[in-house]
């Protein structure tokens, strides 16, 4: 599992309707706070991809593997 650094876009706030949008309290209030935090890429809620960024990362990476 890669571990990458995701921050919140400009402007952007995650909502704690939905049980602190299906992340750990601690990480949703670090990055409502503006932080940039270190999490599991497979472990990002669906709900919140469009509203973070993914540091020194310019396109999606790719899942499939090759050798």
């Amino acid at each position: 599992m890669a571990k990458v650094k995701v921050k919140l876009k400009e402007g952007e706030k995650l909502s704690s309707n939905n049980n602190f949008s299906g992340l750990d309290e601690n990480i949703w209030i670090a990055l409502n706070q503006g932080k940039e935090i270190g999490i599991e890429e497979e472990s990002i809620p669906k709900s919140i991809k469009k509203q973070i960024t993914i540091a020194g990362q310019s396109a999606p990476v790719s899942k499939k593997g090759g050798k």
